[in-house]
């Protein structure tokens, strides 16, 4: 029989025993027809490795940022960097603080980056590196650029602050609006299509430039929300919208100025468990039609991803010591026609590249959990189990990744246990007929079964098909 459900939506479900059904590094693409455009979910391909552009000594990276001039601009530990095409850094200055997420921002004329602690500026024409020292929100967060003003939050208070017309480097401290639908704190501004979306921790609110002589912002009447953000840096831009980790431990995506819930209970769970969130972040990017909202949240075992494209989240992760860890980007964004990623350990630069199948050498490891099968109770004694892929992808020469392997692990306990790994062969280089088959399987009431690669080949899964038979009662 066709296995049921190893192909189609994929939530991270919990019984009462243990966690089953998981996508970890495969997303779900849809078969795409003349006819049907979203006709079904059809085959798992492998998410984006990570190539390794440059490394700087710094590190780690806190923020990535394009210029509107087309150049990168990164933060790498106390150091700002411009980064050329051919992915030399050249620092530009020094920040007063060296850990921490940070946030960027240009008018053309200036970048402005902002730490948690500071703002600085640097002029894009001459070089010029200072800090802000006139009446500006010590320890903004967040900062964006609308009609000519740079706009940051002021942390622990419900306003924020804008710049002189096309001058980041000076601030009057009576030029600052109140976000007033509810007495909480601001943590963060993001300018969409020529909007800024003020997140406080219990409501949202959006202003626009009215131009008025005495502050030339104002709310957008409709559009409070009355869900906060739960960590500054999980509010990011997506698909044209934005989306951003609630209060209320959901993951929201506005429709209009309407906040519509995209995370599933399995994605809830992980936010619940993850405790204080305060230091979540997520980052985005796009790749081959699919738009990607990336959350990482601490302590997590993985970094959740959520697919505009097919509405499901999936799971990527680092394989260390036989162990998930969350995946390594900090921040992302495109640059020099690339999707360029930072890394949360250390200086290194990577582009985010789907015919890399490693991550700068570390494996890639994928895993498809399906769901539980059972059958009222009685025992089931699978015989043949053959997972469907696209086989005869093994490298040329010598080394891991010439005879690709994957391994089968089966539940009989619903997901609480785990017996031994069984591993077969995916094909070597050209062997397109190639099966990837397990046989004589025992039995089990409560089976679960999980594949699982490290290859660094190209992998696709097409399906399961299982041979099962179901004893007496």
């Amino acid at each position: 029989m066709r296995f049921p459900g190893f192909i189609g939506p994929t939530y991270r479900l919990r019984s009462l025993k243990a966690a089953n059904e998981r996508c970890v590094n495969l997303y779900p693409e849809i078969i795409e027809s003349r006819n049907s455009p979203n006709a079904e979910i059809g085959y798992l391909p492998m998410v984006p490795g990570l190539k390794r552009l440059a490394t700087i000594v710094a590190g780690p990276i806190r923020g990535a940022f394009t210029l509107s001039t087309g150049r990168l601009a990164v933060v790498s530990g106390n150091k700002l960097y411009s980064v050329t095409p051919d992915w030399v850094p050249h620092e530009s200055g020094t920040l007063s603080t060296s850990a921490g997420p940070v946030d960027m921002a240009d008018n053309g004329s200036q970048l402005m980056v902002v730490d948690g602690t500071s703002g600085y500026v640097v002029s894009l024409i001459t070089g010029t590196f200072q800090k802000i020292t006139s009446e500006f929100f010590m320890g903004a967060s967040r900062v964006c650029f609308i009609d000519g003003y740079s706009l940051v939050n002021n942390p622990g208070t419900g306003q924020f602050q804008i710049s002189s017309l096309y001058d980041g480097v000076t601030w009057d401290g009576q030029d600052f609006g109140v976000a007033e639908g509810l007495p909480d704190p601001v943590m963060g501004v993001l300018a969409n299509n020529r909007q800024a979306w003020v997140f406080g921790t219990r409501s949202v609110e959006v202003y626009w430039n009215s131009g008025d002589a005495d502050f030339p912002f104002s709310r957008i009447d409709g559009s409070f929300i009355e869900h906060g953000c739960a960590a500054a840096f999980t509010a990011q831009k997506f698909a044209g919208t934005v989306a951003w980790l609630s209060d209320k431990g959901q993951v929201l995506m506005a429709n209009g100025f309407q906040p519509q819930r995209i995370s599933n209970h399995a994605v809830e769970r992980a936010i619940k468990e993850a405790g204080d969130t305060s230091a979540a972040y997520a980052w985005t990017h796009v790749e081959g039609g699919h738009a990607f909202y990336c959350l990482s949240l601490p302590g997590a075992e993985t970094t959740w991803c959520y697919d505009l494209n097919t509405s499901q989240w999936h799971e990527r992760a680092e394989l260390v010591s036989g162990a998930y860890t969350p995946s390594r980007v900090a921040c992302c964004t495109y640059a020099y026609g690339v999707w360029v990623a930072g890394d949360a350990t250390d200086g290194r630069i990577y582009q985010l590249d789907a015919e890399t199948y490693s991550n700068d050498g570390d494996p890639l490891a994928w895993e498809r959990t399906a769901p539980r099968l059972n059958k009222e109770g009685v025992n089931l004694f699978p015989s043949k189990f053959e997972l469907e892929m696209e086989t005869g992808v093994g490298l040329d020469g010598v080394g891991q990744g010439v005879d690709p392997q994957v391994m089968l692990q089966i539940s009989r306990d619903g997901g609480a246990t785990w017996g031994p790994e069984m591993w077969v062969s995916a094909g070597r280089l050209g062997q397109y007929r190639h099966r990837a088959t397990w046989r004589r399987l025992g039995f089990g009431r409560d089976l679960v079964f999980k594949v699982r690669g490290t290859d660094p080949v190209k992998t696709i899964l097409l399906g399961a098909n299982l041979d099962v038979e179901a004893g007496r009662y």
